[in-house]
């Protein structure tokens, strides 16, 4: 009886320890009529087996991976910086977040630049920012406008007499220039004009985007930027006619100069002022998606920055105005000569 009881123990024991601790490779008990050498080469068998199974999904795991790698890195490398995929998580565009909300999903955008890539000094900005992608949202219809920054101006803060905030200046209208890396500095100027600018790593370090070739949204750029003829013909009160007499732009003359960028893309102070553009969803910037910008193809040119007659010669003949050469969106682009070069490339 006793006996019989212990042997019932025993089975409880090794019942529990095998729903608990189970041993990693599992063993199948032979049969009785089985030899010693054909339970060992049966377990050696076993192990095999599961051994070859665990090597091929941790394989195919590593493989899966580095694909994934391949696919989302950027070989983006702008000057002076590490490469991007420093700065752009490793994600799919499909990837979701969930918020504190649990019904409501947010889709990460990975070309989106991130703070980290902002957080850097005003000149090196300015060059690794050729290329990129500037992303406006319109509140009013939900549009998109995109279009590639061709031509930037560095305004490194304090030590630049050209600079807004010289001698640490700050006041309610340069606000921006003093705030985290990324952020959106807009000024109006000339009595009619705004300007657009991105704040850089230093106290009062700005970049003024000069010109942009627009990618998308050309309908909606040609609407904001046409101009009528004459004021009278638009008091006229003749809408048909005087839809007829704007003037009709090129594609080029879009957002080829800082206030034309900023009428094109909808860019006003009471609009865009103080935007962070890593977090916002109405003004940000990408990486482009095309290969010629995206693999850095193509030569930086640099010129004296344009406007500040005012300030000193020193500041004045600094070379810190920074343009992708030969695109017909740089605000000083001879269009005539680049046509001529457009053509004889051709018949190359």
């Amino acid at each position: 009886m006793k006996r019989s009881a212990r042997v019932a123990a025993t089975a409880a024991r090794a019942a529990v320890q095998e729903l608990y601790e189970p041993s990693p490779t599992k063993i199948v008990k032979p049969k009785q009529s089985q030899n010693k050498s054909q339970i060992k080469a049966s377990t050696k068998k076993a192990n095999s087996t599961t051994t070859s199974e665990i090597n091929k999904d941790a394989t195919k795991a590593a493989t899966t991976s580095r694909a994934v790698v391949e696919e989302d890195a950027s070989p983006y490398f702008p000057p002076a910086t590490a490469p991007l995929s420093k700065f752009f998580p490793q994600t799919k565009k499909s990837e979701a977040i969930l918020t504190n909300d649990s019904t409501q999903k947010v889709v990460k955008n990975p070309l989106r630049l991130e703070r980290e890539f902002f957080d850097q000094d005003a000149v090196p900005l300015c060059t690794a920012l050729l290329g990129t992608v500037l992303c406006r949202k319109i509140a009013s219809t939900g549009e998109i406008l995109r279009g590639t920054i061709v031509e930037m101006e560095a305004y490194p803060g304090k030590e630049d007499k050209a600079s807004q905030s010289f001698g640490g200046k700050r006041t309610a209208r340069n606000e921006a220039m003093y705030m985290q890396p990324g952020t959106a500095y807009v000024y109006f100027t000339y009595g009619m004009y705004f300007c657009f600018n991105v704040s850089s790593r230093g106290d009062g370090s700005a970049c003024l985007i000069r010109g942009i070739e627009p990618l998308e949204g050309y309908e909606t750029m040609h609407h904001l930027r046409s101009i009528p003829t004459t004021k009278k013909k638009v008091d006229s009160g003749n809408d048909e006619q005087s839809n007829k007499e704007k003037k009709k732009l090129d594609t080029h003359q879009l957002a080829n100069g800082p206030s034309k960028l900023c009428i094109a893309f909808d860019i006003s102070r009471d609009k865009c002022d103080k935007i962070d553009m890593v977090t916002s969803d109405e003004l940000w910037i990408e990486t482009s998606r095309d290969l010629k910008f995206k693999n850095r193809d193509f030569e930086v040119a640099l010129d004296k920055r344009i406007g500040i007659e005012s300030a000193p010669p020193e500041a004045r003949n600094r070379l810190w105005r920074f343009y992708v050469k030969d695109s017909w969106a740089e605000s000083k682009a001879k269009i005539g000569e680049l046509k001529k070069k457009a053509k004889l490339s051709q018949k190359i």
